[in-house]
């Protein structure tokens, strides 16, 4: 009925998102001086959609290295 496997992926990405945030991780003493700023906020959506990107081409690569290996 439900793909398991996307929905962990889908729990983790939201836990992940919500402990990455600016204002979290200054919370916890990791980032210091923070503010607030449209520009702040634009680069930190850039990096993690940047992060997106690479691990979803990095599971696109396995996959395909997977599925040659086996072809073999």
């Amino acid at each position: 009925m439900f793909d398991t496997a996307g929905f962990h992926e889908a729990v983790g990405d939201t836990i992940a998102l919500s402990v990455s945030t600016p204002q979290h991780l200054e919370k916890i003493g990791l980032l210091a001086n923070y503010t607030d700023t449209e520009e702040d906020n634009i680069n930190a959506l850039m990096q993690i959609a940047l992060q997106k990107v690479l691990q979803q081409r990095d599971r696109q690569t396995g996959a395909f290295c997977i599925y040659i290996c086996q072809a073999h």
